[in-house]
């Protein structure tokens, strides 16, 4: 319970008339002290009605528990038999609190509908009325319904625009082949070819034998999958940036759209989030069940904590999966010679690898009005460029590309540069 500026000028007036009849010997003051006391009672009495009330009458349903940040949630609030002559005011107290609703519910039997817009994350949201007596000297919030968790997934507007141009063909047509084909044993006939004596017997085109006397060879395409696991830095450092635009928060669209255009395509993928340890794992699959495990995952990153590359690394070896193409989201700003140890124990281990590079000045420098600050500006993009090209060309032996992104071309790069990893065969199974 919350207490007002006029409750503690009630209390100090009626404690000052008790002070000044025992010092004044005036009785009069004492029963003049008690009466403001005792003036309390009511305001306190109307406070524990509502109250009482409000438990009892007050009532909200989501309409979804689950969604997406580009859409709203929808409330709809239920008050039956709430005839107390007084406004309401209900609140949906959020779990962590990073966003406050609030609506004023009025007298009566009746239902009411209302929006909040949410960011993404996992919250646990809660029902209270604040409630305030007449007097304006108390005020209460009081928790009426047990708290239900809602999931707000990343938004789906970068999705939607692919699917706004057709399913899995018009995807295939806009970013490619479905599939990285070679020669195999697959049903779709390529060529024909002369026969080598490393062929099978059943490779051997009769027909063409019986035309030119000589022997030669069916060949068919062979369909290969890639296997692809998202490695998503959430330390504090990618943090950087201003709402929306985070590297945190485009990396974590970059992760939906390409598990979308994965599964799309039937290949399959994973997610792991790290920081200074591992912090959800999901496990290369595919499916739409796939999908919607990797959204209810990324709905909890959060920027907290330092990176550690070598943990990463530690969990991917331990894991025992096959060789795949790890794309590692990272904003390359930890212990570089961690970094070196951690790819060269992976590529060890025969996976390939992709880095892909939020860089920081293009999602924190903005312009600046005065020559001093711009000076800065153009001294902190030298060295961070000077930094990258050093870590891009040490890696670059070591056989990994890096991709530098910024927040207007962050999804195009990334998704071109795994297409073209596929296209030439990287991480296929």
């Amino acid at each position: 319970m919350k207490l007002s500026r006029g409750f503690y000028a009630v209390f100090l007036v009626g404690f000052s008339y008790f002070i000044a009849s025992f010092i004044l010997n005036k009785p009069g003051f004492f029963f003049a002290g008690m009466l403001l006391w005792l003036g309390l009672l009511p305001p306190l009495f109307d406070l524990s009605v509502k109250r009482a009330l409000a438990k009892g009458t007050i009532r909200r349903e989501f309409a979804r528990t689950k969604l997406f940040a580009d859409k709203p949630l929808e409330g709809r609030v239920r008050v039956r038999g709430l005839f107390y002559p007084d406004v309401f005011e209900m609140e949906d107290l959020f779990n962590p609190p990073e966003v406050r609703s609030s609506l004023l519910l009025l007298p009566g039997w009746y239902e009411k509908g209302y929006q909040v817009q949410v960011k993404r994350g996992k919250f646990k949201v809660g029902l209270g009325i604040r409630l305030r007596d007449r007097f304006g000297l108390f005020e209460d919030l009081v928790e009426v319904q047990p708290p239900q968790e809602v999931i707000v997934h990343p938004s789906y507007e970068d999705v939607r625009k692919l699917e706004l141009r057709g399913r899995s063909r018009q995807l295939g047509k806009l970013y490619g082949p479905h599939r990285t084909r070679q020669a195999g044993l697959g049903g779709d006939f390529r060529a024909i070819r002369d026969y080598l004596p490393t062929d099978e017997f059943r490779k051997i085109s009769w027909r063409h034998l019986a035309r030119y006397s000589k022997l030669m060879a069916r060949e068919y395409e062979a369909e290969k999958n890639l296997t692809l696991l998202l490695c998503l830095d959430s330390g504090w450092t990618m943090s950087g940036g201003r709402e929306p635009v985070t590297k945190l928060e485009y990396s974590v669209r970059a992760c939906m759209l390409l598990a979308r255009v994965a599964e799309e395509r039937g290949d399959s993928y994973g997610l792991v989030v790290f920081s200074d340890k591992v912090k959800s794992f999901l496990k290369p699959g595919r499916g739409r069940t796939q999908f919607y495990r990797l959204l209810d995952l990324l709905s909890e990153v959060r920027p907290e904590g330092e990176k550690s590359y070598t943990g990463l690394a530690n969990f991917i070896c331990r894991s025992g999966r096959r060789a795949m193409l790890l794309l590692l989201l990272t904003d390359l700003e930890g212990d570089f010679a961690e970094l070196k140890e951690a790819v060269k124990k992976l590529r060890g281990r025969g996976h390939q690898l992709l880095l892909v590079c939020p860089f920081t000045p293009r999602f924190e420098v903005e312009p600046q009005p005065t020559e001093v600050l711009s000076s800065v500006q153009s001294a902190l993009l030298e060295g961070m460029e000077n930094l990258y090209r050093k870590t891009e060309a040490e890696l670059g032996k070591m056989g990994v590309d890096c991709v530098k992104v910024g927040p207007k071309d962050f999804l195009p790069k990334v998704m071109e540069a795994v297409l073209e990893k596929k296209r030439l065969g990287v991480g296929v199974t």
